[in-house]
């Protein structure tokens, strides 16, 4: 058995096979990955449990719960300093047939019973080739998604650099040696 020790991790191999990687990395992965972070939307989910049918008579108490979740979601973000303007909220809602335990996960941009009624038996029909017409349809959850949109605008033009300098990608190179590539276990000091 082989113990190496690399950076804060501990290899160990037990076989006699030598196995030989090189690694690349971009100089400018951390721009990178900084520039993906800065445009990345900031969500933040809201979910309750319900298990009330679909229907008339307790829609008004659904809809107050998607306005509640949507008001708390929107508050969080305003909290964490993003624009009123720049929030989108979607609306779900988990729905099945009473009596069965697969549930789909339906959205709709109108707050009615029936655009997410028909959503689900659209849905429904097509994962399953059938519907249940006279069974009563389940909201199991309620989950409101609130998104922050990025900001930054990522439409200019930057400058180029002159061509008498060309610019050459500096690369990092890490070479590992392997002595065995089964049995290898990776321990975190």
């Amino acid at each position: 058995m082989k113990t190496v020790f690399v950076s804060r991790f501990v290899l160990t191999f037990q076989r006699s096979s030598i196995f030989f990687f090189q690694f690349d990395f971009c100089s400018f992965a951390g721009v990178l990955s900084a520039l993906g972070l800065a445009l990345a939307d900031v969500v933040h989910e809201m979910q309750e449990p319900s298990g009330k049918a679909i229907n008339q008579d307790n829609w008004s108490n659904i809809t107050d719960r998607l306005k509640h979740l949507s008001k708390c979601g929107t508050d969080e973000l305003l909290k964490q300093g993003y624009d009123h303007q720049s929030i989108v909220v979607e609306k779900y809602l988990n729905l099945r047939y009473e009596g069965t335990d697969c549930a789909l996960m339906c959205t709709s941009n109108e707050d009615t019973a029936e655009s997410f009624t028909n959503l689900f038996l659209k849905k429904y029909k097509d994962q399953f080739g059938f519907t249940l017409p006279d069974r009563p349809i389940i909201i199991d959850d309620i989950r409101v998604r609130a998104l922050a949109k990025s900001a930054m605008n990522i439409n200019r033009k930057i400058d180029t650099r002159s061509n008498d300098k060309p610019l050459k990608e500096p690369k990092v190179n890490y070479y590992c040696l392997f002595f065995s590539f089964a049995d290898i276990s990776l321990i975190r000091k």
